[in-house]
């Protein structure tokens, strides 16, 4: 029998330790940019990409039309169907949610938030939405959970991956940057309600702890790259110093599809 001990992904005196030393996440207002910020120790993992002077995106609010529920991506890489009353398998845990194919020969990993105001405010500047505009799938954007920010964060990332196991992630994930009012469970359950998935497989997902794990393996891998601030960025493996411009991201992916 799986027996749920809901630990959070860890005791949050640690968590708090782990903000403090990876720094505190940008302010609301923080726009994307590709200044340079203080390297990682010596252990870190490849360096960073050089940046180039870039332009600041403006920030939006989310507009009437962003405020409806998205339609579905035909790009996306749903996951299939599941039982929420089961424990997460390893093929599962290690299947992040994903925009463009895996044969794309450029990759972006971000490792995110919901709770975490530069994140959302990067969400809001719409750069993903301009990147896949203009590499269609020459680009996969692959989605990681570092939930460090607030004592609400690691639920948000595993309602989020509940609502990946009805393959609606991504409408989940821009519901919580543009509409949420809070990231309680109650808030969680009425996201779901909105976008008409499943609440009853998605509240005994929540409910059980079921991606407790899920969220865990990302965070661990966020914490092994020794990230230090909320959203961190890979592109192909490489770690980028951001959260990344359009005009950054636009010319690391130029000089890789120019390499291959």
């Amino acid at each position: 029998m799986y027996i749920r001990q809901r630990t959070h992904l860890l005791a949050w005196p640690v968590i708090a330790l782990v903000a403090m030393l990876l720094g505190a996440c940008g302010a609301a207002s923080g726009a994307p940019s590709s200044t340079a910020a203080p390297t990682a120790p010596a252990a870190a993992t490849a360096a960073p990409v050089a940046s180039v002077p870039v332009a600041t995106a403006a920030l939006a609010a989310p507009t009437g039309a962003q405020a409806a529920a998205p339609t579905a991506d035909p790009l996306a890489m749903p996951a299939g169907p599941v039982d929420p009353s089961q424990p997460v398998d390893s093929a599962r845990l290690s299947d992040d949610p994903a925009l463009g194919p895996t044969t794309a020969p450029v990759t972006i990993v971000e490792y995110g938030d919901f709770g975490c105001p530069s994140c959302r405010a990067w969400h809001h500047a719409g750069i993903l939405s301009q990147i896949r505009a203009q590499y269609g799938e020459q680009v996969r954007f692959v989605w990681r959970d570092f939930p460090v920010i607030t004592p609400q964060s690691p639920q948000a990332a595993e309602a989020a991956q509940c609502a990946y196991d009805q393959g609606r992630f991504w409408d989940y994930h821009d519901y919580l940057y543009e509409r949420a009012q809070s990231l309680s469970a109650d808030a969680l359950k009425a996201a779901a309600a909105d976008l008409q998935l499943d609440t009853a497989k998605f509240s005994q997902c929540l409910n059980s702890g079921r991606h407790e794990a899920t969220v865990e393996r990302d965070l661990n891998d966020a914490l092994a790259h020794r990230f230090r601030g909320r959203p961190s960025f890979l592109i192909n493996d490489q770690p980028l110093i951001g959260p990344p411009s359009f005009e950054l991201l636009q010319h690391t992916i130029d000089a890789i599809l120019a390499s291959h």
